[in-house]
């Protein structure tokens, strides 16, 4: 079946991928040399500091993304997973453990492949950056930095936002607190970083393909046949 054959594939690529993690670098932190590049050109405090050493002393604690990849939300791996059939054969439709596996997909072969994870109806929205203002959010609200740690400019992107620390509440009511004491920070260094919220909303249910004519098709629902 060709969806077993593309596991495989991707199977023999990740073990190709973790030999090949031989120099003192990659074996530290999992980095290639395009993540190390990606890092240094992402964060202007690295200047001529090794990107590994960097991410080890200042970059870690900050929460800062050690990959060329973006770092999936639990909903952006769902996306990811609904949007592409080979992945579904491979992994499975839904689950934590499915969810991982598309994860690890996407930092290895997806972002190469210029695969997306963004749902259809949009990205998140910012939605809070003062700790008395209440963010009305269907799904999920993510807490973190204001400004860039590295440059003190202002974040005004979920991209940006996502390549620093954050940490995420949902509540079935809609109605989530923009403070850190809301979320549990209570970190000493991150006392007095200035913070935003930005909503995540659940997505409806969209029907994705599954297959091509004359391939399995996975699904729990409605199979629709069509063009």
């Amino acid at each position: 079946m060709v969806y077993k054959k593309r596991y495989d594939h991707y199977l023999a690529k990740r073990d190709e991928r973790a030999s090949d993690a031989t120099s003192s670098t990659k074996a530290l932190m999992g980095m290639t040399e395009a993540d190390m590049e990606c890092y240094t050109k992402r964060y202007s405090d690295v200047g001529s500091m090794d990107a590994r050493e960097h991410y080890e002393k200042i970059g870690h604690d900050q929460g800062r993304l050690a990959t060329c990849a973006p770092d999936l939300t639990d909903i952006e791996e769902q996306t990811y997973l609904d949007r592409y059939p080979d992945l579904q054969h491979a992994f499975g439709r839904n689950g934590t453990f499915a969810r991982q596996k598309a994860h690890d997909h996407m930092l290895d072969f997806g972002f190469k492949e210029k695969r997306s994870a963004t749902p259809d109806y949009g990205i998140p929205v910012f939605c809070a950056d003062k700790a008395t203002t209440t963010c009305k959010c269907p799904g999920t609200v993510w807490l973190g930095a204001k400004q860039r740690p590295d440059t003190g400019a202002r974040i005004t992107t979920w991209e940006e936002f996502r390549t620093f620390k954050t940490v995420s509440k949902t509540d079935p009511q809609a109605f989530i607190q923009c403070s850190k004491r809301e979320f549990g920070v209570n970190d000493k260094k991150y006392k007095d970083v200035p913070t935003q919220c930005w909503c995540e909303r659940t997505p409806a249910y969209i029907p994705n393909v599954c297959a091509d004519e004359g391939e399995e098709c996975l699904c729990n629902g409605r199979i629709l046949f069509g063009q």
